[in-house]
């Protein structure tokens, strides 16, 4: 058995060529080429000599030939049923969207609509009725803002004092002051039951009332002193006429003065001297008139300022110096004024004009050139959030101090709003 000596493989019985690689059966053995490891063109048969035909072998570079097809197929059908797994994600996808859109806008349609508590239930409500509630000396108003989450509470109760709680609510229930209300909503009306108590409402497209004051329980205008600078000394009269009460006066009207006698005017008489000492007709010196009365006034916080308790000396210093206040002036009003101020969280601080001075009339004979009245009205504030919200939208007040000429009367006084 021979084997050829180029490629090893077995010639058959008296070949004389290698039908494998085509060399010559007794030739020298020829070195492997690497022609098999890249692809080749096909090559032309080959006529050897001696006239006798062959074709080179076509194995070793068919295979890989044939590998490259077989791949491209493996491919394709590996693409086909990808694409097809694709095609169906997408699709799900696409629905499973197209699902959640459409949720999304029937929950906003019915929140907008009111179904959840939206936007039909938000506004005013006045109480119109319910257990032990006289309309004619009770007024009382839920508002409810937003969605649901620092809504404010508004009402009055007989004296007409309004105040503020912050309320939560939702569909079934608000929370006020601690306790849990049920609340029954049906149409523009709203029932809120506690206890075994209920209070009815109807909503109302009127504004909510301005803050006031009546005459049943009105504020203190607390220790209006008066100063009188003329320019000789003169013989004068001072009058006072107030929408209230007068409850303390120092010295005694001409009239005479008791306490707890109900008077709303007096008149003194007194002889004044340019460094501002008064003298009475007994002969007694003082520097100041003194005054004190329950006064009907519904104070104007339109403008101010709210000022943390620990600043409110800076601000009253810098306030009442604008104002026309001398420095002596100022210190009687801060000794006065700040051990009842600086202990609050916060102080929203606004200084009467119109609103003071329409309800607590001054007159004097002769009349002065120069009239400066100060009077601050002030609310404690407790809570942050609502000082920090009120002095966002405050316009804050601006003063012009008028110049002390002539004959010179100077007023400061106070009131805190609760």
């Amino acid at each position: 058995m021979a084997f050829c000596r180029n490629c090893g493989a077995q010639l058959a019985e008296g070949a004389a060529f290698c039908n494998n690689c085509g060399a010559a059966a007794g030739g020298p053995a020829q070195p492997q080429q690497p022609a098999q490891m890249q692809p080749q063109m096909p090559q032309p048969q080959m006529q050897p000599q001696g006239g006798m035909q062959f074709q080179q072998p076509q194995q070793a570079v068919q295979q890989p030939q044939q590998a490259v097809p077989q791949m491209q197929q493996d491919w394709q059908a590996q693409q086909q049923t990808g694409g097809k797994k694709s095609k169906k994600g997408l699709i799900i996808g696409l629905s499973v969207g197209g699902t959640v859109l459409i949720a999304g806008i029937v929950l906003l349609i019915l929140f907008l609509t009111g179904v959840f508590g939206g936007s039909k239930k938000e506004g005013l409500y006045k109480a119109v009725g319910g257990d032990d509630f006289d309309p004619s000396e009770e007024q009382y108003y839920l508002e409810l803002l937003g969605d649901g989450c620092g809504n404010v509470y508004y009402y009055n109760a007989y004296w007409e004092e309004w105040e503020s709680e912050p309320v939560n609510w939702n569909d079934d229930n608000i929370f006020y002051d601690g306790e849990r209300l049920s609340a029954n909503f049906s149409g523009s009306r709203l029932t809120l039951s506690y206890d075994g108590y209920s209070l009815v409402f109807e909503k109302t497209d009127d504004p909510l009332p301005e803050i006031s004051q009546s005459v049943d329980n009105p504020p203190v205008s607390y220790k209006p002193v008066i100063y009188l600078y003329p320019e000789e000394e003169l013989q004068l009269t001072l009058q006072i006429d107030l929408d209230g009460r007068l409850t303390h006066i120092y010295p005694a009207f001409d009239e005479g003065y008791a306490y707890g006698k109900d008077m709303s005017s007096g008149t003194w008489t007194v002889t004044a001297r340019p460094d501002g000492t008064l003298i009475d007709g007994n002969g007694k010196t003082y520097y100041c008139l003194f005054w004190e009365g329950e006064q009907n006034t519904a104070y104007d916080f339109s403008e101010g300022a709210v000022v943390k308790g620990s600043e409110t000396a800076a601000f009253l210093e810098h306030a009442l110096a604008a104002q026309g206040l001398s420095e002596r002036e100022a210190n009687e009003f801060l000794i006065y004024w700040l051990p009842q101020m600086e202990g609050n969280a916060y102080n929203l601080i606004s200084f009467q004009q119109d609103a003071y001075t329409d309800t607590a009339r001054l007159s004097a004979n002769p009349s002065p050139d120069t009239v400066i009245r100060v009077f601050m009205a002030y609310m404690p504030l407790e809570d942050e959030t609502e000082a920090l919200a009120i002095s966002e939208t405050l316009p804050a007040q601006t003063f012009t101090a008028p110049g002390r000429e002539g004959f010179t009367l100077v007023e400061w006084g106070g009131t805190e709003v609760k």
